[in-house]
């Protein structure tokens, strides 16, 4: 593992910060909401609303990119949808993602796959399934 990938998962998330940023990436602006640019920018404007200045702000950007990357990744699999922690919302082409995913995808440690920042999958379920027991929903 990269020293650069140790350093973002040694950056402490919180969850309910992991949905904002999720939330606030998708709703940057109407050029913007569908480009990486576009997120970054809307990410930053939230950390700075918070207080989040300098190198703190610096780490939890990366860390919240790098996690909601990984995340999209899980949910392409098509494992998240089947076990009911995901579903595609027809009404607007969006995505229902389970709070116990995004509190997972806080937590579980980042891997480098194809020197690419990923959760691994079993590690990561596993996390979820815990998540979901301890908070008796599923």
């Amino acid at each position: 593992m990269s020293d650069f990938l140790r350093s973002v998962n040694q950056t402490k998330l919180d969850p309910k910060l992991l949905i904002e940023a999720s939330e606030q990436s998708g709703m940057s602006g109407e050029e913007e909401s569908d480009s990486f640019t576009g997120s970054i920018i809307s990410v930053i404007q939230l950390l700075e609303a918070k207080g989040f200045v300098g190198k703190k702000r610096q780490d939890l950007l990366l860390a919240i990119q790098f996690r909601l990357t990984a995340l999209a990744y899980v949910l392409e699999s098509g494992v998240a949808e089947s076990g009911g922690f995901s579903f595609e919302d027809h009404g607007d082409g969006g995505t229902f993602i389970h709070e116990v995913m995004f509190k997972a995808a806080a937590f579980v440690p980042l891997i480098e796959v194809n020197e690419q920042a990923r959760f691994d999958r079993d590690e990561f379920f596993r996390e979820v399934l815990r998540i979901s027991d301890v908070s008796g929903k599923a």
